[in-house]
């Protein structure tokens, strides 16, 4: 496949054999090459697009090859990773390091980006957004990095990024869908779907194909993903007439909802619909009580429930949740099909949204770096993440719009039967 001069088509290990993606640079021909492991050639051509996932469920996640690890933070390109190993967010940073480490393995075995490797220098924000700025400001004034990306809250990004645009650092948000994040600066970028892009999506189907009328609304005030996609919901609750009878406030570390769902199963009239924003620790225990009460309403979330610990850890009260995302594992495009069945070959378990969107932005990086001609300069490195286009990645042909914010579809999903099914 040629693409032109202002594009390389980085791509990830399809089925079987091994993809070359050819790219020209001037009177030269790159190219950047993905095998697939033995495990995933095993698995054969049944196990693709959600299928894959389905047959990941039940699958003891894998102890990290040495491989994988070991080299992590070596290479001639230094990238700062910022997640959330610990906290409140630790399950959504622990993905994001397995699709990235997956994403570094795929591009160093392959030659790099133009002969240079590129090393991951990995660190915990502890879900902290002083934390995540102390963070930032190692790996700015010690590391000397090309590029940052992370953190995995909006509130770490809404602390952290300044630091990043004030040293001319580019940024890639992973998973910062709150509002304001990019118009931080020229230099922030996200390759996560925005709340105010996925959260219209979602209401849309709760009015026209769910005839949801009455809501009781439920979020976490002290977390800027959860009070952010709140203001979006409660917008679009009301463009759409559809009404709040009830909204219930708590905090990101609260263990017992049930004084808030026994209120909101005392209203009259019932709800036809719970809303809940909020990160997956409070949603599951938010779900599992809710069907413990007896609350048998639609459940209706964010992006923070496009993961399948969702269903781990709220098990059959699961069932019926919708919720509006960035990436869905029935996407059977052979990008995302290639990127699921690597996953899963290397850390067997299905991948979730958070993975690939790592994986994803540490590939639109270096795409990025290979067309500014430089792994030096951070300011021609901004310029060509902003030109970025048309490019292949598990999140469908991705480019940034001109606020920098990712400009792709959502997909809106039902948890039925142990397994996400796309809403159409």
């Amino acid at each position: 496949m040629r693409v032109s001069k202002s594009h390389i088509h980085l791509t990830f290990g399809l089925l079987l054999t091994t993809l070359l993606i050819m790219t020209t640079v001037g009177n030269s021909t790159l190219s950047y090459a993905a095998q697939a492991t033995p495990a995933a050639t095993e698995m054969g051509t049944a196990a693709a697009g959600n299928g894959a996932c389905d047959a990941a469920v039940g699958m003891t996640p894998a102890t990290p090859a040495a491989d994988i690890l070991s080299g992590a933070a070596t290479g001639d390109i230094k990238v700062g990773v910022a997640i959330a190993l610990s906290g409140a967010a630790k399950a959504y940073g622990e993905s994001q390091r397995k699709g990235l480490l997956l994403a570094q393995n795929e591009i160093n075995k392959a030659g790099g980006v133009d002969g240079k490797t590129i090393a991951l220098l990995i660190k915990d924000t502890a879900s902290d957004k002083a934390q995540a700025a102390t963070v930032f400001q190692n790996f700015i004034q010690q590391d000397k990095v090309l590029a940052i990306l992370g953190p995995t809250l909006s509130a770490e990004a809404a602390a952290a990024d300044p630091l990043a645009q004030q040293a001319s650092v580019p940024v890639i948000g992973m998973s910062n869908t709150g509002n304001g994040i990019t118009e931080i600066g020229n230099f922030v970028f996200r390759d996560s779907l925005s709340e105010a892009d996925a959260i219209p999506n979602t209401v849309a189907v709760m009015k026209s194909k769910l005839n949801i009328k009455n809501v009781a609304v439920m979020y976490a005030q002290d977390d800027k993903f959860s009070s952010d996609s709140y203001q979006v919901f409660k917008t679009e609750l009301a463009k759409n007439g559809i009404n709040v009878l009830d909204t219930e406030v708590f905090n990101t570390a609260d263990t017992a909802f049930d004084s808030y769902l026994t209120k909101i199963q005392g209203l009259s009239p019932a709800p036809d619909a719970i809303v809940v924003t909020s990160l997956l620790g409070a949603a599951s225990k938010i779900i599992v009580k809710a069907r413990d009460l007896g609350l048998n309403q639609q459940i209706i979330g964010g992006n923070g429930f496009n993961t399948p610990l969702l269903i781990t850890l709220a098990s059959k009260a699961a069932e019926g949740t919708i919720f509006g995302g960035a990436w869905s594992c029935s996407n059977t495009d052979p990008v995302n099909t290639a990127f699921v069945q690597a996953y899963i070959a290397q850390w067997a378990q299905a991948p979730d949204q958070f993975s690939a969107q790592a994986y994803t932005a540490l590939k639109i990086l270096a795409d990025a770096i290979h067309r500014a001609g430089s792994a030096t300069d951070s300011k021609a490195l901004r310029d060509a993440l902003a030109a970025t286009k048309d490019l292949p990645t598990p999140l469908g042909s991705f480019a940034f719009d001109p606020g920098r914010n990712a400009k792709q579809q959502t997909y809106i999903q039902m948890i039925q039967g142990g397994k996400f099914v796309l809403v159409k």
